[in-house]
């Protein structure tokens, strides 16, 4: 695996959902903050960002479903 497109975008989910720090401004659960930021948030945003630099990259053309 080591070397691939895929270990490229697992190492990004895995920094995304469990390494960045999530700002949850004191204002709620930091565990509900991050399932957000993991689901709808920037770590979402991030992890979308890599898969279209990753297939760009690859030669993948991504098609939306």
């Amino acid at each position: 695996m080591r070397g691939t497109a895929w270990a490229a975008l697992q190492g990004w989910a895995e920094y995304a959902d469990h390494h960045r720090l999530v700002r949850d401004a004191g204002r709620e659960d930091p565990r509900r903050a991050r399932l957000a930021s993991i689901w709808l948030g920037r770590a979402a945003a991030l992890k979308q960002a890599a898969l279209g630099a990753i297939a760009d990259e690859a030669g993948i053309q991504l098609v939306a479903a």
